[in-house]
């Protein structure tokens, strides 16, 4: 596909999801009210954060290599599969923990099923940030602009399906990401699915070095970026999160037309 199309399809899709993905939050913020909107807003950053940590910069890496003829035959493939196993495992004996009388920790007013959750959530988050990246890689464009629609399209569409039947919460609408990101990262596996090998020591070092530096400055950005939802949440509470959230929702979305 030739650099025009590509940026046909971007440049489509990229409209397309802000509209979609601007109606969601919109909807959201009004149904639940100041408070939910602020439990929501943490309940989504936490995962969030999480899988930016996680990813380790691979998911440069997967946009640069996936072509490369030493990364071929499933390599980049089997290094997200080890990935994500890894990262569950270690955000599973946190659970473990967490869950467990070994350890007093802070006490908070998430019920134990959302923190739960929570992991699901950044692994989904983060195999969604790398497969994407390898789509890009592959040259994929016109596949990659239609799951992002998709994405955006999703969880508008199963609230307004919701509504009918219940009255909207934090955890509904919590849930409906959880089955978004599932739908979105089955999609991505059917289409990157390769043989599964053990990763080469050499290649995956090759790609941790290439996407490394990219996610050191990324993860002190993101630090500085969302630092301020956090303090609003320790210092003054939920509902003012909720409050702030929805003004910067605003401001963010605005940047879409400069």
């Amino acid at each position: 596909m030739g650099i025009s199309k590509n940026l046909r399809f971007t440049a489509s899709s990229q409209v397309i999801s802000f509209l979609f993905l601007l109606g969601f939050s919109v909807l959201v913020a009004r149904l639940l009210g100041p408070e939910g909107q602020g439990q929501f807003t943490l309940w989504i950053l936490i995962p969030t954060l999480l899988a930016r940590f996680g990813h380790l910069g691979f998911d440069a890496s997967f946009a640069y290599y996936a072509e490369d003829e030493r990364f071929k035959y499933g390599v980049v493939f089997s290094i997200w599969f080890f990935l994500i196993l890894s990262f569950l495992f270690l955000c599973t004996i946190f659970i473990v923990f967490y869950n467990s009388n070994f350890y007093e920790f802070p006490k908070t007013h998430t019920p134990n099923s959302i923190i739960n959750t929570m992991v699901l959530l950044a692994a989904l988050f983060m195999s969604r940030t790398l497969l994407m990246s390898s789509l890009v890689g592959q040259n994929k464009i016109r596949f990659h602009s239609q799951l992002s629609i998709l994405e955006a399209v999703c969880p508008l569409v199963m609230l307004l399906g919701l509504m009918l039947f219940f009255d909207l919460s934090a955890e509904i609408v919590f849930l409906v990401m959880l089955i978004t990101m599932t739908l979105v990262n089955a999609i991505l596996i059917l289409e990157c699915y390769s043989v599964l090998l053990l990763p080469r020591r050499g290649l995956t070092y090759i790609a941790f070095k290439y996407g490394v530096k990219s996610w050191t400055n990324n993860i002190l950005n993101q630090l500085i970026y969302r630092s301020d939802l956090l303090m609003v949440a320790y210092f003054l509470g939920v509902i003012e999160v909720g409050l702030y959230s929805i003004a910067l929702l605003l401001v963010e979305k605005s940047w879409f037309f400069t």
